[in-house]
């Protein structure tokens, strides 16, 4: 019998493997700033699924949705990146 996962479990999950690609970015030097400190935009490539997602698929969507609507609500980031994850959101609507 497959195993049931939670949203709370998924959105756990992604959190982990957005850290790894952050971080394997942030080894590759992809995520240098230039030399003022900032780090330049990038464009959000959506993801597709694969057979190997499909059965998570939605609830992966809708957890990174939820992520980046929150991150356009905090208060604690810059106007632009606020909305650079409000446009990330609606990217991921339906």
């Amino acid at each position: 019998m497959p195993s049931v996962t939670t949203t709370e479990q998924l959105t756990e999950k992604l959190a982990t493997a957005h850290l790894s690609i952050l971080a394997d970015r942030m080894d590759a030097g992809t995520l240098r700033g230039v030399a003022d400190g900032q780090v330049p935009a990038r464009i959000f490539a959506l993801p597709h699924a694969t057979s190997g997602t499909l059965n998570v698929w939605d609830d992966a969507r809708t957890a990174a949705r939820e992520f980046w609507e929150r991150a356009s609500d905090d208060g604690r980031v810059s106007d632009d990146v606020r909305s650079c994850c409000a446009a990330n959101a609606k990217a991921l609507v339906n």
